[in-house]
């Protein structure tokens, strides 16, 4: 719901929508603003937190986090068919409860399939995300769109 709590009350949504990518897989959430299709897949993903709760020398002193970007965008790519982003904007809410390694997380998006995934959007309740977008002109848009403003708080600079 994290996605949607912060969407105008007047905007129609949809939930767990077929058509969108490929078989007979759904897009989590749909909707239309400005003019354009929004899909949004929603992710939350904990592999990472609960390998670093481990993560602990000798003295118990947490070490620096091992992470596998990948798992943030693991079946991201594969919800969507390719898409003009000027009708049809598409990608994801992702929710992680570590801070990820900027350097990586820029490797992973830029990997992705641009035609397919045009944004990322690390959030949770709060009102301050960290959005990786394919092109400037989708940042305004999807940070009006959902009410946020633009941080860091997700990343770390290695």
């Amino acid at each position: 719901m994290m996605p949607v709590c912060r969407l105008p009350f007047t905007l129609a949504v949809e939930y767990e929508v077929p058509g969108y990518g490929p078989g007979n897989r759904t897009v989590d959430w749909a909707l239309q603003a400005g003019g354009r299709l929004i899909l949004l897949d929603a992710k939350s993903r904990t592999t990472d937190f609960i390998q670093q709760a481990g993560n602990a020398d000798q003295n118990g002193q947490m070490l620096m986090p091992e992470h596998d970007h990948n798992l943030m965008f693991k079946s991201i790519e594969g919800k969507f068919n390719a898409a003009d982003p000027d009708v049809q904007l598409q990608g994801a809410w992702i929710t992680t409860h570590i801070k990820q390694n900027r350097l990586e997380i820029d490797n992973g998006f830029a990997a992705l399939n641009p035609a397919k995934v045009h944004f990322a959007l690390f959030g949770d309740w709060r009102s301050d995300i960290s959005l990786l977008v394919r092109r400037e002109a989708d940042r305004k848009f999807l940070l009006d769109l959902f009410n946020v403003t633009q941080s860091q708080r997700f990343f770390f600079q290695p």
